[in-house]
């Protein structure tokens, strides 16, 4: 059991498995997104946009930031573990924020912009003292690493506590979420190894709490419905659900992150996002080649539940 527990830490923190990582972090915040912009015009529509946005943006930094220190263009031992720490402090404190205050709150909104501030400073800070330390010493076993997961830490708590008093819709999603973040930084703060410089515990929660995130536009839309004011006739009311929240989504995001076949995973992605957004069939495909042929490198069936096979076919023959 220890053997596949450090097999699957490996796999969170190093190159390629992390891939895996990234992708499902950011297509949670993609899905959380894409199920905003269908709702109707609203406050808690534009705030969760720019929320989902944003955690969005920071796992394109990490993901950009990863791709250029595997090709060894970038110090990864200087440079990545700073900014991790950082867009990991980023992501929790937008995430607090979208699940405790749904609705415009003046001095919730100018704490969220401090915050931001002191996160770029401490970024600079983390940069600049970590660069001139041992270059042998593993980051999660200095002080740096220490402060960086104990303020995470209370974050998440504070964020916990802010959900469980307010109660707005959908808090005992944001209870959960913020109750997975915080064991994941207080598991690397007293029963993880310390070598390396990522956190695998705190990998492993995110990666089961991100696909929460998939409910914030459910609580958009039932807030909506509860709000109307004026009768609604049933043909202007769509019915039909756009994004999935049952359990089967969340078993698809989990499967992915622990596929390590590479002949399977874009499959796993496939089978991830159509459970995700619903669709009865998704396909991961390339760009066209300049022959103009596509190829299709893996599908899922979602109507009949199966996996589909890779294939190539021609760009003129794709509606």
């Amino acid at each position: 059991m220890d053997i596949l527990i450090d097999q699957i830490f490996t796999l969170l923190i190093t190159p390629p498995g992390n891939l895996i990582y990234h992708l499902v972090l950011s297509f949670s915040a993609f899905a959380a997104l894409q199920g905003a912009l269908a709702q109707r015009y609203s406050q808690r529509k534009r705030r969760l946009i720019l929320g989902a946005s944003l955690l969005i943006a920071g796992q394109l930094i990490l993901f950009v930031g990863s791709g250029l220190a595997w090709q060894n263009l970038v110090d990864s031992h200087i440079l990545l573990p700073s900014i991790d720490r950082a867009v990991t402090f980023f992501s929790l404190v937008w995430i607090v924020w979208l699940w405790a205050f749904p609705e415009r709150a003046r001095l919730a909104d100018t704490a969220n912009i401090l915050l931001n501030l002191l996160t770029i400073v401490l970024f600079g800070l983390t940069l600049s003292m970590w660069s001139v330390q041992n270059v042998s010493q593993a980051f999660n076993t200095s002080l740096i690493d220490l402060i960086w997961q104990t303020t995470s830490l209370v974050l998440a708590l504070f964020g916990l506590v802010l959900v469980l008093v307010r109660r707005p819709d959908g808090w005992a999603n944001g209870t959960a979420m913020l109750s997975l973040l915080a064991l994941g930084h207080l598991a690397q703060l007293l029963i993880t190894s310390t070598a390396g410089d990522f956190s695998p515990t705190v990998r492993i929660m995110q990666l089961i709490a991100y696909p929460l995130l998939l409910t914030l536009p459910n609580r958009q839309q039932a807030s909506n419905f509860t709000t109307e004011i004026t009768p609604v006739s049933d043909s202007s009311v769509d019915l039909k659900r756009r994004y999935s929240t049952d359990p089967k989504a969340f078993h698809a995001f989990l499967d992915l992150a622990i596929e390590t076949n590479t002949n399977k995973i874009s499959v796993a992605i496939a089978h991830s996002i159509a459970q995700a957004i619903l669709a009865d069939l998704c396909y991961l495909i390339t760009v066209p080649s300049n022959d103009g042929t596509v190829m299709l490198l893996g599908g899922y069936d979602l109507i009949r539940e199966e996996k589909l096979d890779g294939t190539v076919i021609s760009r003129g023959k794709i509606p």
